[in-house]
């Protein structure tokens, strides 16, 4: 077939872009989740990612993949899944980061919900059954599940993340929650799943950067969804140290973590709903402050200078006062 011309619409603050659909899927039935999957230069992990999808137990889904101007294998790998399996859709876009290939599954999605994927993990083969069942049941707009936190270079899991414990199995609405909703979960994309009715109403875009795209998106749909349901059970692997991971140089990236959560807070701002989650806003600027502090391995690097200033703008003098005293003890 011909490759058809998408205008994929993003974020206020970034111009709309273009991609091509170079493989549509050839489904007969409206799928009840759209999988996104963006892919840059993942031939390594990518078959092992997308074997766990295309053998999930529900069927019943369509798979976006969105190549983000991969110079590898990746595409091609890609055209051969799609060859075998015909809910799968390839995109191709210009190399804009993972945020806008995102944003471009987003645009042609028509499942009833949606999940937003990385290409190099792997997934548990009921992951989707039992997370679309629970939406179902708790009709609510986003439900969450943990992960495993799985070291490419020793090979084990390391731990298990993603869900607060004392959450699980909860209906939480937002605003009986407002001190610590963003203390629910990590602020990453890929281990939630959302109602595309949702996405669409609040119209939630990834950011332009290249860290940290997700996090805007992420709690913007947590203070949002009328109810979120945390599922006690951890579906995702999700590599940690392996080769082209973004988070394995997040600290040359602080200014885009800086600018997300700036963003983030002149958002609350602007719809009148900061004083409402303040205290989680800024107990999740610190916590994630402190795991980016974590992440710097020489502790001189001029970069931590740009996280504290960073820090300082975005929460109170007390609670900077916080962050500072427990980076001095480490």
């Amino acid at each position: 077939m011909a490759e058809k011309i998408i205008k994929v619409k993003n974020t206020d603050d970034f111009h709309d872009t273009i991609a091509k659909i170079i493989i549509s899927n050839n489904i007969n039935f409206i799928p009840k989740i759209s999988v996104i999957i963006p892919v840059y230069n993942s031939e390594q992990y990518l078959r092992e990612c997308l074997d766990s999808i295309v053998n999930q137990s529900l069927y019943e889904i369509e798979i976006i993949c969105v190549d983000d101007g991969s110079t590898d294998n990746s595409l091609n790998i890609l055209k051969e899944f799609a060859a075998k399996d015909c809910r799968i859709t390839v995109i191709k876009q210009e190399n804009l980061y993972a945020g806008i290939a995102r944003n471009a599954g987003i645009a042609i999605a028509k499942g009833e919900y949606i999940s937003i994927l990385d290409s190099d993990d792997w997934f548990e083969l009921s992951m989707y059954e039992k997370m679309y069942n629970a939406a179902l049941e708790r009709e609510c707009d986003v439900v969450i599940c943990g992960f495993n936190e799985f070291d490419q270079t020793k090979h084990v899991v390391t731990s298990k993340q993603g869900v607060c414990k004392q959450f699980c199995e909860l209906l939480i609405i937002p605003e009986e929650y407002s001190d610590k909703l963003f203390q629910i979960t990590n602020p990453a994309i890929w281990n939630k799943l959302f109602k595309t009715s949702f996405i669409n109403k609040f119209n939630l875009k990834c950011s332009y950067t290249k860290s940290t795209n997700d996090l805007n998106f992420t709690y913007t749909a947590l203070y949002s969804a009328k109810s979120i349901y945390c599922i006690n059970e951890y579906f995702i692997n999700y590599r940690i140290n392996s080769e082209n991971s973004i988070s394995l140089k997040r600290a040359k990236f602080i200014n885009d973590w800086i600018y997300n959560l700036t963003k983030l807070k002149k958002d609350l701002i602007d719809k009148n709903l900061f004083n409402t989650f303040k205290k989680t806003y800024e107990q999740c600027v610190i916590g994630c402050g402190l795991y980016e502090y974590s992440q710097f391995k020489d502790k001189k690097d001029p970069n931590i200078k740009i996280l504290k200033k960073g820090i300082k703008k975005l929460v109170s003098i007390k609670n900077y006062i916080k962050f500072v005293f427990k980076i001095l003890k480490e």
